[in-house]
This record gives structure tokens, sequence and C-alpha cells, in this order.
């Protein structure tokens, strides 16, 4: 498996603003550059707060819970199948194993700097239709 590329934190990425304004404010960026740049850095940050704000909202009402694993959000359901509690049921008392049963849903989103001050989120998993809906708010 080949190593994922490290990413900046946002501690990182305030970082590289201030150090841009410092070359700005002594000549050596104008102010085209300076505010290319900056958007270049800000850009994955306004993405990560947009996606809080509609997609995580979304998936918290469908049970889904929220972790950030190796800069991705990654929201994940446990469910236990219908099923399970009819076997538990009717075949009582060795049927009980069947609630030992639990399925389980995740939804990957990852956010990362694009060409030309462009945010590319991605996401790897199946949602549902409030999800995919959430997805669809977030401005271009």
């Amino acid at each position: 498996m080949a190593p994922r590329p490290l990413r900046a934190g946002d501690s990182d990425r305030d970082a590289v603003v201030d150090l841009l304004r410092a070359h700005h404010l002594e000549g050596r960026l104008t102010v085209e550059e300076f505010e290319e740049r900056v958007e270049l850095r800000v850009a994955p940050a306004v993405a990560r707060e947009q996606a809080f704000e509609h997609i995580a909202p979304a998936l918290a009402r469908q049970g889904y819970e929220l972790s950030v694993v190796g800069g991705a959000l990654m929201f994940r359901r446990r469910w236990r199948p219908a099923w399970t509690i009819l076997l538990a049921v009717f075949t009582f008392p060795i049927g009980l194993l069947a609630l030992t049963h639990r399925n389980s849903d995740e939804v990957i989103v990852e956010i990362q700097a694009a060409p030309h001050g462009r945010t590319e989120l991605i996401a790897h998993g199946v949602g549902p239709l409030s999800v995919r809906r959430a997805f669809a708010k977030l401005r271009d």
C-alpha cells in the first residue's frame, strides 16, 4: 500500500497566510498574488466548515457518528437488522446469538486543495437521500 501524502493542518495554513501577509507588506507580492495564494490556503478550510454545517447534521440525524481520521471526516453508523430480532424471538434461546450481529455503514469525506484555487471534496460510501441532498447544498 502506497503511503498517503502528508497534509497540512489548520495551524500550518495559518502560518503560511501570516508569512504571505508579511511578504506582501514588504512589497514582495502584489495584492493579486497575495489574494490568489491566500485563497489556495483558505479554500479547503471553508469547504470543511461547509461540510460541518450541511453534511454532519444530515448524517447525525440518520444515526452516524463523526470522527476525524487523517484529516478526512469519517461518519459511521452501526445498526441491527430486523432479521436478527425476529430470529432471536422465534428461536429463543439459541437465537439470541443473532443479536450480536450488526451492520455498519461508512461515509468518508476528504477535502483537499485543487488547482486554480478550487477545492475537491471526495466522498466514499453510501448515504441516505437526506445526506445526498446535503452534499448538493454545498456551494461550488
